[in-house]
């Protein structure tokens, strides 16, 4: 009987022992790593327009400004919102989208802007004639003296 519980005691021993031996096993025991850093805010610092300069031979005349916006790493930001403002929108206008379009003859500059990050564009409305017509096309002076009123519109 004794050997019976000497033998039911050394059971249940190794049974706890085994017990502790496995306990914590399914957890790492080594601490766990740090958080990575939160990924760095990609900042516009620069901007490229097409066309760099500009000149418009007719009032009411347009051409579409393009940006490119760059970040801090000197990658192109694909989206970036670009604000476009004229200095002078009695000279030029700008859409939203930077379609320019001459108003009358003049200077102006015109801004693109992507958060801090901003670049200028000058532009001249400078009107130049296509064509000249005179009315009357023929006149015939019959004297000395005689006029004609000529009338000319430029085109």
């Amino acid at each position: 009987m004794i050997n019976t519980s000497l033998r039911s005691i050394a059971i249940l021993v190794c049974l706890f022992g085994g017990l502790l031996t496995t306990c914590g096993k399914d957890s790492p025991t080594s601490p766990m790593p740090p958080e990575p850093p939160p990924p760095i805010s990609l900042v516009p610092t620069r901007i490229e327009i097409t066309p760099t300069s500009l000149t418009l031979n007719a009032i009411g005349g347009t051409v579409q400004l393009t940006a490119r916006v760059f970040d801090q790493n000197n990658s192109e930001m694909s989206g970036a919102i670009v604000s476009w403002s004229s200095d002078n929108i009695s000279i030029v206008a700008v859409s939203a989208d930077g379609l320019v379009t001459a108003v009358k003859n003049g200077n102006a500059v015109i801004t693109a802007r992507s958060g801090a990050a901003s670049v200028t564009v000058n532009v001249k409305v400078v009107q130049t004639a296509s064509s000249l017509s005179i009315e009357p096309s023929t006149a015939t002076l019959m004297s000395l003296g005689s006029t004609v009123q000529l009338t000319a519109r430029v085109l």
